[in-house]
């Protein structure tokens, strides 16, 4: 049986990305830091919204699979947001 590889992320380290997530969300930004397990770390992004419209969001984590609490853990958040959590957990 083979063994599965992480991505090869470290050529866009420090690039300007575009993401499509889940529930149709598309977000912008640079790729500051990722795991093996493809959970993000993404500056300066940016929401892109239906028309045209950007909410700029800062720096956020896409987390794809967290050990404790999937549910709560997944999806896109900003760092205070995931501050916040891991301090009352």
């Amino acid at each position: 049986m083979s063994k599965a590889h992480p991505p090869e992320l470290k050529k866009f380290m420090d690039k300007k990305l575009s993401l499509k997530l889940n529930g149709g969300r598309h977000v912008q930004g640079i790729l500051r830091g990722f795991d093996p397990f493809m959970n993000l770390v993404v500056d300066e992004s940016l929401e892109m919204g239906p028309g045209g419209q950007q909410n700029s969001i800062g720096m956020v984590v896409r987390l794809i699979h967290w050990p404790f609490h999937p549910p709560l853990l997944s999806g896109l958040m900003s760092v205070s947001e995931l501050q916040s959590l891991l301090v009352r957990n």
